[in-house]
């Protein structure tokens, strides 16, 4: 939501499962997520300001408040 990450990884999206292992390299940090059981369409619900749907773009929001 805030920006400012560049980060680098890999993203999965597979019968209900997001997940993604991405890596800032300018600090040395990153993140990995498994999110399970979400059954809706990820178009349906876009972020207001990424590509992402908006339960994984407010889970990488958060990881990266407590990762920086």
């Amino acid at each position: 939501e805030r920006g400012g990450v560049n980060a680098w990884g890999h993203l999965g999206d597979a019968y209900g499962l997001n997940s993604g292992v991405v890596f800032d390299f300018e600090r040395q940090s990153g993140v990995i997520y498994v999110i399970s059981g979400v059954s809706a369409d990820p178009q349906q619900h876009r972020s207001h300001y990424s590509s992402f749907a908006h339960w994984e773009a407010q889970l990488l929001d958060r990881a990266w408040e407590y990762v920086l």
